[in-house]
């Protein structure tokens, strides 16, 4: 299970390579999530990155490196998605690949 941290209304899930996720539905491993809250604390839009299995077939970018871009990518789609939190009206979830490509 991945390490949990605060920043403000960002809840953070720190992923190492023996706690990532396996979705069957996408075939695709979880190297990186976020739950950004609403000002209110009502709402919240969970972030996740995935890194697919093809992606770690074809490009081999190993566990370690595929965290890192996930993180990196998850802090670029936190700041995208910052400004509609408060606007929700009930919990949401989106699914992005290491690239920024939304699945979900």
């Amino acid at each position: 299970m991945a390490e949990e941290r605060w920043s403000g209304v960002v809840r953070y899930h720190d992923y190492v390579p023996t706690t990532i996720e396996y979705d069957h539905d996408l075939d695709a491993y979880t190297v990186a999530r976020a739950d950004v809250f609403s000002s209110d604390r009502r709402h919240h839009l969970t972030l996740v990155v995935v890194v697919t299995e093809a992606q770690m077939i074809v490009h081999r970018p190993g566990l370690e490196h595929a965290i890192r871009l996930g993180r990196a990518t998850l802090e670029r789609l936190i700041e995208d998605h910052r400004g509609m939190v408060d606007q929700l009206t009930a919990n949401a979830w989106r699914v992005y690949t290491l690239g920024g490509l939304r699945l979900r």
